[in-house]
């Protein structure tokens, strides 16, 4: 299994996401095993999607770091507030937010601010367009990298984008790098996503709100 580096990055973000969460008990500390039992838990769930698709040189998706819960969950305590949440949602939340954080070293704003006064969202336009225009899109640990990559290169400008800041070095990377991105515009509320275990599908976060 070849790990590309955003997803490293991510998955030991996720410790540090988790030592600065109101909802972990920070007394306890978090364990300095989450990292490696996070690694060891998207491995396997590599594995079990190599053994449905015969993929010879198998590259962690981003869909794949959400296989990652019981890890996160079983390497941290939670305060009152966290065990109300639910351990399950608390490191799920964790997970996107180590996504975001990588994504905000690597990419421009999403959105204006005033360290950043020139609005850069029209680099994001377009994949926000594609949904916005109605379309949805599933990403899944079972498909092949084939239909995976398929399916994400449908997006318009999400390729581009994947390609200009994270430079995949093949189509494994590739599809790892889109999705990490389709990922990070939804935790700045750009897209709306459904599910997460084995599979999740983006959309467009007004419609879905509306729809609510």
């Amino acid at each position: 299994m070849r790990l590309p580096w955003f997803l490293r990055e991510a998955i030991e973000e996720i410790a540090v996401q988790a030592r600065a969460s109101e909802h972990v008990d920070q007394t306890s500390g978090v364990s300095a095993r989450l990292s490696i039992a996070a690694l060891e838990l998207v491995a396997s769930n590599v594995e079990r999607r190599v053994l449905r698709t015969g993929e010879r040189q198998p590259v962690p998706r981003l869909i794949d770091l959400y296989a990652a819960v019981p890890a996160v969950s079983g390497k941290i305590e939670l305060v009152y507030e966290g065990e109300q949440e639910g351990s399950a949602r608390v490191a799920a939340r964790l997970i996107g937010k180590a996504v975001k954080a990588v994504f905000d070293r690597h990419f421009p704003p999403v959105h204006e601010n005033k360290k950043h006064p020139r609005a850069l969202e029209p680099l994001y336009s377009k994949v926000q367009a594609w949904f916005t225009s109605g379309a949805n899109l599933e990403l899944t640990d079972h498909r092949t990298d084939g239909e995976e990559r398929t399916a994400l290169s449908a997006v318009d400008g999400l390729k581009e984008l994947a390609r200009k800041f994270l430079h995949p070095e093949d189509e494994g990377e590739e599809i790892a790098a889109m999705g990490l991105v389709l990922e990070a515009l939804h935790q700045h509320s750009l897209l709306s996503r459904d599910g997460l275990e084995g599979a999740a599908v983006y959309g467009d976060i007004l419609r879905k709100m509306l729809e609510g």
